[in-house]
């Protein structure tokens, strides 16, 4: 499924309103939960509540913009997983010290960002399984 075909989806209808969950509104929503995979930043993002979003999923006749979530979602973790594990591959440059002066550098891999990545998937996909 392209980024396309997941903004068509159809949008939850509610009573007319100027502001809140328009169709506009969750079309935007999805497309933002599709590249941070946080529903609360996603949510902000619009101008709503992160709590009004899952209410909003939870209405009926949300089946559709329930299942664009669900894949947005997924496709969020998938960029930010990708974004953290290119952040931990980077290399960090600690100094050689000998007899209190630099005589040179070396380059070492970033393990702590690495599994800092790895441990925030594994706590948003255990989140996932358990709503």
């Amino acid at each position: 499924m392209t980024q396309l075909d997941l903004l068509q989806f159809a949008p939850v209808t509610l009573a007319r309103r100027a502001r809140g969950w328009t169709p506009d509104a969750q079309i935007a929503f999805i497309a933002a939960l599709s590249r941070c995979g946080v529903v609360a930043q996603a949510a902000r993002s619009v101008g709503c509540s992160p709590r009004s979003a899952y209410y909003l999923r939870a209405r009926p006749g949300a089946e559709s913009f329930a299942a664009a979530w669900d894949w947005a979602l997924e496709m969020g973790l998938d960029e930010s997983r990708a974004r953290a594990v290119a952040l931990g591959q980077e290399r960090l440059e600690r100094p050689i010290v000998r007899r209190g002066q630099i005589v040179g550098t070396r380059s070492e891999p970033n393990h702590r960002l690495l599994f800092a990545a790895l441990r925030s998937h594994r706590d948003n996909h255990a989140a996932m399984l358990h709503r």
